[in-house]
């Protein structure tokens, strides 16, 4: 008998529908109907590969499904509420459950990032990156980072980082949970990492060619060694 047949994806059939829910915790907690696609998790560990770009239309769930990585991937399989009881992944080989809690996850969504001017995409950005740089470095070992790395961060919790150095800081943060993890590299899951430039680049072609400058706000990338 194959997975499909033994075990029904269809969890609390009778539940409310998750419609605007992206919380995965909240999806278990609140007694939500869903479908159990924690196999999702399974198959992105038998990848195993550097980088996994997911392209899905929109409405298929990749907001949920990525918030679900994360919370398996930083919670131990001991913890007293276990959100993953019962569904498909808890039922995998143990090979897959010694990967819970294991690393740190470095995420990052630009889904609230909806500014058709560029000044303002850019400003959100700043706030976004910011609060996740000042969360990164709390315990963190700064002190071990280069004098450079240092005043970078420093720069963008300040809000004070020139678009340059905003380009390098996820890199300077995964380095950071590095070393605060005994030397296990992180995670780093970015949600909707196109949607801001699909905003600003769609405004911009309806105003027309005086708003060009909309369109540098598109030279900021945001590169990493490990990307989700």
């Amino acid at each position: 008998m194959n997975d499909t047949a033994q075990h029904n994806p269809i969890v609390n059939p009778s539940g409310k529908m998750p419609v605007g829910v992206s919380d995965f915790a909240k999806l278990r907690q609140e007694g939500y109907c869903f479908v159990d696609k924690t196999l999702f998790i399974k198959e992105l560990l038998d990848i195993g590969g550097e980088v996994t770009l997911i392209t899905r239309p929109r409405r298929f769930g990749k907001t949920i499904n990525l918030d679900m990585l994360c919370r398996f991937l930083r919670q131990p399989a001991s913890d007293k509420e276990d959100l993953f009881e019962g569904l498909a992944i808890s039922k995998a080989p143990q090979q897959y459950q010694q990967e819970r809690g294991k690393r740190p996850v470095l995420f990052i969504s630009f889904r609230t990032i909806k500014e058709s001017c560029w000044k303002n995409a850019y400003i959100r950005m700043s706030l976004l990156l910011s609060s996740l740089a000042e969360k990164v470095s709390q315990g963190a070992p700064i002190d071990q980072l280069t004098a450079a790395q240092q005043a970078t961060l420093q720069r963008v919790i300040d809000r004070q980082a020139e678009s340059a150095e905003c380009k390098g800081i996820l890199v300077i943060l995964t380095q950071l949970l590095t070393l605060k993890h005994n030397g296990l590299a992180p995670w780093v899951v970015i949600d909707e990492y196109d949607a801001w430039r699909q905003t600003v680049v769609l405004e911009s072609e309806q105003l027309g060619e005086n708003n060009k400058d909309s369109f540098a706000l598109s030279r900021l990338s945001l590169p990493v060694d490990h990307t989700l």
